[in-house]
């Protein structure tokens, strides 16, 4: 698989990124799993990807609220909103403090976005990082937008959460 060559990134990195980065542009089918060998999740681990699909509408376009802890994804077809990962434990002033969730934009100025998660797996199979990758309906522009950390088990139900 081609290595995908990414022209901006939310963290300020640019340059060419393993297939795992940006995640939307190798998930257009369904999840699969793949090892990551270069790039931001360089651990060796395997990474299931998934894309992001409006259970109301089948829409896959959509709005996305984001800070360092969670996204929440409305479709833009239908307006159903849905919590990506474990997103909604969190999703509250508290767990907030200074990092309120922001509607992502693109450099374009759009806010509407395809929507891929990266899920990085241990050796047991469960998740152990949640990444979460957007790429702009209007002009291509695709960037890594939020990632976490898992430290807690069991972890199943997250890889239905996209």
């Amino acid at each position: 698989m081609p290595l995908v060559k990414l022209v901006g990134w939310s963290f300020g990195t640019s340059g060419t990124m393993c297939p795992c980065m940006p995640v939307i542009r190798l998930a257009r089918v369904s999840l699969w799993s793949s090892r990551c060998s270069s790039g931001a999740l360089s651990t060796g681990r395997p990474v299931k990807i998934a894309s992001s699909v409006c259970q109301g509408c089948g829409g896959r376009a959509f709005f996305v609220l984001v800070n360092a802890s969670g996204a929440e994804r409305e479709c833009s077809g239908c307006g159903s909103r849905a919590f990506i990962a474990d997103s909604e434990e969190y999703w509250n002033e508290e767990s907030w403090e200074d990092d309120e969730p922001g509607a992502a934009g693109c450099p374009c100025g759009s806010e509407e976005f395809e929507a891929a998660v990266a899920f990085s797996l241990a050796d047991d199979g469960s998740v152990r990082w949640v990444t979460i990758g957007l790429q702009c309906t209007k002009d291509g522009f695709a960037g890594v937008y939020a990632d976490w950390k898992i430290d807690y088990g069991p972890t199943d139900r997250l890889l239905t959460m996209v």
